[in-house]
């Protein structure tokens, strides 16, 4: 924070620096005797010399260097000395509550489907509730040009489901113009395999038991059933080894008759 007192201090520092020069040609002014010449008339006293400091500080301040000297000093000065930061006001008090709005005005009803019709486009016209009448598309199609005949579907021919435990796979197969026709997809849920062994092919949805945990296939795999490969996931986990029993009484003796 600025100092006042030093301040003062340095600006009077300043101005005595810039005045000293013209000061002391004053005093050599005022100390200077006039050369003896003829005697003449006695003159007027002249008007006392007197010196205003304020004015010569104004005029001296008025210059530019003076001015520039200053604003360096008043740097520096505010550079070695840099004010304190101001507190945070004082949070100012809370508003009050403005009014509450007025009430909207009530919506218009919702618009129900009163009855539909197929115009002669073939499309498909709802009849609102509202009176609005509103078109969903065409749900009829157009005769075929010239009046050509559609072409005949294929019929399907001794057409069978089976499931092949060797994939786990259920095979469609079924005959129709084209010839033999065969779909194969997955038959889904899980099938458990056995214990796994080194080679084994293992097949998504597959469940297998190593090392005391059941693992299940999430992709085709042969790699080892771990909790670091990504293509098995733990079904069910080993149980702990429970507590030892404690040993058991000695039969009865024999039965005397």
């Amino acid at each position: 924070m600025l100092d006042p007192a030093e301040f003062g201090k340095a600006m009077a520092s300043i101005v005595k620096d810039a005045t000293a020069t013209l000061l002391k040609r004053i005093e050599e002014l005022e100390a200077r005797q006039p050369e003896k010449g003829e005697k003449g008339d006695p003159g007027a006293d002249a008007p006392p010399v007197e010196i205003d400091v304020a004015d010569v500080v104004k005029q001296l301040l008025a210059t530019d260097a003076l001015a520039q000297i200053v604003g360096l000093e008043v740097a520096a000065h505010l550079e070695e000395n840099p004010p304190a930061a101001g507190k945070d006001g004082e949070r100012g008090p809370q508003g009050e509550r403005g009014l509450d709005g007025k009430d909207g005005a009530d919506g218009n009803d919702g618009a129900g489907i009163a009855d539909l019709m197929i115009d002669r486009d073939g499309a498909l016209v709802a009849s609102m509730t509202d009176g609005r009448m509103k078109s969903l598309g065409v749900v009829v199609g157009r005769d075929g040009k010239n009046g050509e005949p559609g072409k005949d579907g294929r019929s399907v021919e001794g057409f069978s489901r089976v499931y092949a435990p060797e994939t786990h796979e259920i095979v469609e197969r079924w005959k129709d113009a084209s010839g033999e026709q065969e779909l194969r997809y997955p038959a889904g849920g899980i099938r458990h395999k056995g214990y796994w062994n080194p080679g084994v092919k293992a097949t998504a949805g597959d469940s297998w038991t190593h090392n005391g945990n059941l693992w299940i296939a999430v992709r085709d795999t042969g790699a080892e059933p771990s909790t670091e490969c990504k293509d098995w996931t733990i079904g069910a986990r080993k149980g702990r080894d429970g507590r030892d029993g404690k040993d058991g009484k000695p039969p009865p003796g024999p039965v005397k008759l």
